[in-house]
Formats: structure tokens, C-alpha cells, sequence
């Protein structure tokens, strides 16, 4: 059964925000006890994750079927700048629960974590809904500028400098940065950005004119709101995980120069920058049932396979839809440049 979880707190005071309409209880598809609520509210997810300097837009979680008074209140969820309030904190949580023959709960967990950037309910006839825009927690916006301010001093790393920049902006976060050594300058770079956004979309191409080979991606900074992961994609990542066969959706597509576009039953196990293998096909465990299942049909044969990075994720929801690309998770991926 598709699983999904809402939590949202308080910015400020910590404090878990329930709403007034279901008795206590959480935005969630499951019972106190663990098992599946048939009558859960619908809820509908459009969550992009990628580098910080591609520009995917925020992310999108709409609520169907809460009360008036919840309508009303998710004014007060917004971000107050002149009282120097930020917006409350949201975590999506969502995958598979048990229930489904090919269901694997294991492949669940949190979506998303984001603050809410602008928060508002709806009311058309009997449809009743609150949606959240949400952008990554901390990461600077025009309505609460954040201070990313970078002292990269000349025969430094940059990797040096992104430590303390990340550690005063970000202070709460995990850091995860892997950088080639080459990036260097033979002159001081100070920098002062509003957003992480900012911050990536000139690492990434000051890095790019700092290493000129041809397969080389720049700098990429990815940020979900509890780990910050910069990367260039020169340092081998750690065996990551085989997607089955059976969590496919279609057939993984070309969608640009070695980048390929993979939809999978939605999944939170496999973040920005994992190192993936893709299936070679539906069956392995002999030649001849490989033959007896197969056949002529293409269906069941992958035209991609191997290990390949993931660059962007983007998870797509609507629990009460019922067809499989309703509860998707799309992965664009590359080969890992030599």
C-alpha cells in the first residue's frame, strides 16, 4: 500500500503542529498501530530535489479534506520577516507500506524536508485543501536572506573554505563535501551570497573554469534540509544500491548527452550524488529461463544497465490516484565522467 507522512513543527519553538480536524493525530496513510488507514486524507506531492544551481522551482504539497479553521490557520505558518519569524517546518515522509505482493517498506523514509515558503488554503465547492510551498530549511530567499559568505583565500581548497562558510550559515546541518584537491586559486576569492542558490550557481562555474577537462560536471551543492553534499563527481562513490527490475516503471530514456531518465516506484533510499546499478534484465538465473521469459519482448529487457550517478530526484504523488505513475520517483543519472 503507498505510505506517505506529514509532519510540521515550529520554526522557533520546536513544537509538532497537529491539525485541529483529526483528533490528535498525524498527517499520515497509517494508524497509531502501524497498519494502513483506509480513510486516510489524499494528499498530492510534487517534490523536486536537485543541485542548487538548476533551477527546479520549490516544492509542492497540496492536503485534501482538512477543516475551515485548518484552512484558515495555515496563514499563520508563513514566514513573518519583519518580526523575524521563518516559515514552519515541514517533513515529507513517503514510499511503500506493507500490504502490495512487490511493496518494500525498506525503501521508504523522508521525501523532503523543507520550511514553508508560502503556505494557504482553498476552499472551491465542497473540496476543501492547504498547500505548502516549500524551499529547502535555511537555504536564503528574498524573504529571509541567509548569510553565505565565502573567505577563499589564494593556495587555499575550496573545500577548506566551504567548510567554515557551511558551518556559519547551515550550523545544524551534516556536512558531506567531496571535491577535487585541484580547485585552487592563485589569488583570494571573497564572496558574500543571499542563498545557498547563489553560492552554487557561481561555485559551479568558477570550478568548471578552474578544471577544463571535458567530462567535468563543476561543482554541485545539494541540500534536504538536514545534510548539505558537495560534490564534483570525481571521487568514487560507494557501492549504491541495485534497482530492481520489478521497481521500474518503463523503460529508463535518453533524455540528454550521457544522462538518463530512470522512474521507479517511489522511493527515499537513494539520495542525490548515490551511485545506483540498473538491472540488466528481468530474469538471471538461467539462460533458459531467461529465454522461456523473454523472448522476442523488449518489454522485458532493459536497454540501459550498470552503475551509473544520480544527479537529480524528483518525487511525484497523489494518493488517491490510482495508476503507477501517481506514485513515482523520477532519477536522472549519468555515467561517472572519466
Amino acid at each position: 500500500m503507498r505510505y506517505y507522512k506529514v509532519d510540521i513543527t515550529d520554526a522557533q519553538s520546536g513544537q509538532n503542529l497537529l491539525p485541529s480536524s483529526l483528533g490528535g493525530l498525524p498527517i499520515s496513510s497509517l494508524l497509531p498501530g502501524g497498519g494502513t488507514n483506509t480513510s486516510a486524507l489524499n494528499v498530492e506531492l510534487d517534490l523536486p530535489v536537485s543541485a542548487q544551481h538548476v533551477p527546479t522551482g520549490n516544492a509542492l504539497v497540496r492536503i485534501w479534506g482538512l477543516s475551515v479553521k485548518d484552512l484558515s490557520g495555515a496563514f499563520n505558518l508563513n514566514p513573518d520577516p519583519p518580526n523575524n519569524k521563518p516559515g514552519a517546518l515541514v517533513t515529507v515522509s513517503g514510499g511503500m507500506a506493507k500490504g502490495l505482493p512487490l511493496a518494500n517498506p525498506a525503501q521508504a523514509g523522508v521525501l523532503l524536508q523543507g520550511q514553508v515558503y508560502q503556505a494557504y488554503g482553498n476552499w472551491i465547492g465542497v473540496e476543501q485543501t492547504v498547500d505548502f510551498i516549500l524551499a529547502p530549511a535555511a537555504q536564503g530567499a528574498d524573504k529571509l536572506p541567509v548569510n553565505y559568505s565565502i573567505d577563499w583565500k589564494a593556495g587555499t581548497q575550496l573545500a577548506d573554505a566551504l567548510r567554515t562558510t557551511l558551518q556559519t550559515a547551515l550550523p545544524n546541518a551534516k556536512q558531506v563535501i567531496q571535491i577535487s584537491p585541484r580547485l585552487t586559486l592563485n589569488y583570494d576569492t571573497p564572496g558574500y551570497y543571499a542563498s545557498l542558490t547563489q553560492l552554487a550557481q557561481v561555485l559551479n562555474g568558477l570550478s568548471k573554469s578552474i578544471i577544463s577537462d571535458p567530462n567535468y560536471l563543476g561543482v554541485s551543492i545539494f541540500y534536504d534540509g538536514t545534510t548539505v553534499r558537495v560534490t564534483d563527481f570525481t571521487t568514487p562513490p560507494q557501492a549504491g544500491i541495485t534497482i530492481n527490475f520489478v521497481d521500474l516503471i518503463g523503460q529508463p530514456t535518453w533524455i540528454g548527452p550521457n544522462t538518463v531518465s530512470v522512474k521507479c516506484v517511489m522511493r527515499a533510499d537513494i539520495n542525490l550524488g548515490d551511485q545506483v546499478m540498473l538491472p540488466p534484465s528481468l530474469v538471471t538465473s538461467s539462460s533458459s529461463a531467461f529465454q522461456g521469459l523473454t523472448g522476442n519482448n523488449p518489454a522485458n529487457n532493459l536497454t540501459f544497465s550498470g552503475p551509473y550517478l544520480v544527479t537529480s530526484v524528483h518525487h511525484y504523488g497523489n494518493f488517491r490516484q490510482p495508476d503507477a505513475a501517481s506514485w513515482a520517483t523520477v532519477y536522472e543519472m549519468v555515467k561517472q565522467p572519466t
